[in-house]
């Protein structure tokens, strides 16, 4: 008995992978609905086209899908590989409030199924408020003419990623001076969550300025200085990788 206690314990568990579109009645693709397996912290996003992948402990339990202006949907795995979801618009209302700020009021807006409203912040002829559900943030903006700017939803853009050129053909290449380290921050925000973050959200470029090189400042006055290495590529004997670093001079900001 206690043999087969052990060799029970160390069987491999089997996963299930379930793969879909998420839709709006209409039949437009929702980007960045959230998913998760009920009762874990297994989850994942839509990406822009509506389409999602995750891969679960088991073939039952629940799939939850959610997103900001819309009803939640709680759907049965039951061993099904791919399972397309609709959702619905959520027509419940937002209570009537009052934000000030700049001297304007915020009026009553119709968004998705809000728990709260609280803070402000002004800006320049708007009168925001910042709404919450189920853990995301909403900032609304009512400008002069009454317009609105929604930012209701966590989104990414599809990243095309560069092509291979031959040197030859393409001998000047350009470089920012103003760099972007987000990524990294949000990827480990997704990874802490037990969630992989959406394909968009991991942009390689930010996840490797977001660490300091200690690159020596420029001399004289040039305004950068350059800093190389290279190496072989271990995917490819006939490559070769190089890494270029730019260290922008150090302004001293008293004056």
């Amino acid at each position: 008995m206690p043999v087969v206690l052990i060799m029970l314990a160390f069987r491999p568990v089997k996963s299930h992978t379930v793969s879909g579109t998420v839709t709006d009645e209409s039949g437009n693709p929702l980007s960045s609905v959230n998913i998760k397996y009920k009762g874990t912290n297994q989850g994942t996003f839509t990406d822009a086209a509506g389409k999602y992948n995750i891969t679960i402990s088991s073939s039952t339990g629940s799939l939850i899908f959610s997103t900001l202006g819309y009803q939640t949907v709680e759907m049965k795995v039951s061993g099904k590989a791919v399972i397309d979801i609709i959702l619905k618009a959520n027509e419940k209302h937002l209570q009537e409030v009052v934000v000030t700020a700049n001297g304007q009021a915020m009026q009553k807006r119709t968004l998705g199924n809000t728990s709260q409203v609280y803070g402000s912040r002004g800006l320049p002829g708007a009168a925001p408020g910042i709404y919450v559900q189920s853990d995301q943030v909403y900032y609304d903006y009512k400008s002069k003419d009454d317009g609105y700017i929604d930012f209701n939803r966590e989104g990414y853009d599809k990243i095309t990623e560069n092509q291979f050129l031959k040197v030859n053909d393409n001998p000047l290449s350009t470089f920012s001076i103003d760099v972007d380290a987000a990524s990294y921050s949000n990827v480990r925000r997704f990874l802490n969550q037990g969630q992989l973050p959406p394909a968009g959200a991991v942009r390689i470029e930010e996840m490797v300025n977001y660490f300091k090189y200690e690159y020596p400042q420029p001399t004289n006055n040039d305004p950068f200085s350059i800093n190389t290495e290279i190496a072989d590529a271990p995917w490819n004997k006939d490559h070769k990788l190089v890494l270029i670093g730019l260290q922008g001079k150090k302004i001293p900001t008293e004056n």
